[in-house]
């Protein structure tokens, strides 16, 4: 059989810049213009997202500029005033054999409100002390502003410690059924997966951890494997 493309695809689509509704710019050519979906983290019903991160790579650090969704949209510059979040480590390229990355928006304590977690992990290098999953959780405008400035190392939510090398972070959704969504950590050196329930109260609580490795036996902590023998 033949599959037949249209003369389109594949082609790089020319959007004007003034097409756009509004434009979100900087003061600083420091801020470099990103998107990171962050959910609604002030519980307006608007969606927020990253518009400007400034990586200092003289100390391994970024600052994260956050725009506020509105009713009403508009032209925008971000300045130092903008609400920032300071990031232990580089988020647009890894600096020392680190970097932090988002996860995708959840709500990690069942406020109905969208929290933010920020992994930070190391590339091979020297032990990272600050390397750990960074909750922060959302805050109600109705209950007053947010922050101007959120420095994560020192005013997080909370801290999950001990992440491993090049590890991965991600919001697996709902996975128990309780309303608050959860967190999964992939370990490629271990080659194990651990998934972080979400809870309203974050204390120590109980890590579910599984290996899929085929060296000696497979430790599912739970998991049940579909059709194994089919597989092997």
């Amino acid at each position: 059989y033949t599959i037949t493309f249209k003369l389109e695809t594949g082609q790089t689509i020319d959007t004007p810049a003034d097409a756009a509704d509004f434009d979100i710019t900087s003061d600083k050519l420091s801020n470099q213009p990103v998107v990171i979906p962050l959910g609604d983290v002030n519980n307006d019903s608007f969606a927020d997202f990253i518009a400007a991160v400034q990586d200092d790579r003289a100390v391994g650090q970024s600052f994260a500029r956050i725009y506020f969704g509105r009713n009403k949209p508009g032209d925008l510059t971000l300045t130092d005033e903008a609400p920032t979040l300071i990031v232990p480590a580089t988020i647009l390229q890894q600096t020392f054999s680190r970097q932090a990355f988002f996860t995708a928006p959840g709500d990690f304590n069942g406020d109905k409100v969208d929290d933010i977690a920020i992994a930070v992990t190391r590339f091979g290098g020297p032990t990272f002390v600050e390397a750990g999953i960074y909750i922060v959780f959302g805050k109600d405008f109705k209950k007053g502003e947010w922050p101007a400035e959120i420095d994560v190392l020192s005013n997080y939510d909370v801290v999950i410690t001990d992440l491993p090398e090049r590890a991965s972070v991600a919001n697996a959704g709902d996975v128990t059924g309780d309303g608050i969504d959860d967190l999964v950590i992939g370990d490629p050196v271990k080659q194990t997966v651990s998934v972080i329930f979400g809870r309203d109260k974050w204390e120590v609580g109980e890590v579910f951890s599984a290996d899929f490795t085929d060296a000696g036996a497979a430790s599912l902590d739970g998991f049940t494997i579909e059709n194994e023998a089919a597989n092997n």
